[in-house]
């Protein structure tokens, strides 16, 4: 991995994500990737990593909560792995009448 010019930041409003990324126990797939990602980055650059409270007028987070919310409804097309919900999440409690 190249020397990029300058520090990386990295700009989210998932909390979620960013305490996954600092605890010590790594149970996701997608965490340990983008632990290491990082780890590997920050050997040659300085990566910082900031929340940002959502729906507050950072610049891009309201464009980059547009697109989530388009990449959310689209049919997954991309790499492996896909990441869904969890079942319990996918589906609405309750009965459903045909």
């Amino acid at each position: 991995m190249k020397k990029l010019l300058g520090p990386v930041r990295y700009q989210t409003n998932s909390q979620a994500a960013l305490y996954a990324l600092k605890s010590p126990r790594i149970t996701s797939q997608v965490v340990l990737e983008c632990t290491n990602s990082l780890a590997e980055l920050g050997q040659r650059n300085k990566v910082r990593l900031v929340w940002v409270p959502g729906h507050s007028s950072v610049a891009g987070n309201e464009e980059a909560d547009a697109l989530a919310r388009k990449g959310s409804s689209d049919i997954f097309t991309g790499p492996e792995p896909a990441v869904g919900l969890p079942y319990s999440y996918s589906y609405p409690q309750g009965s459903i009448d045909n």
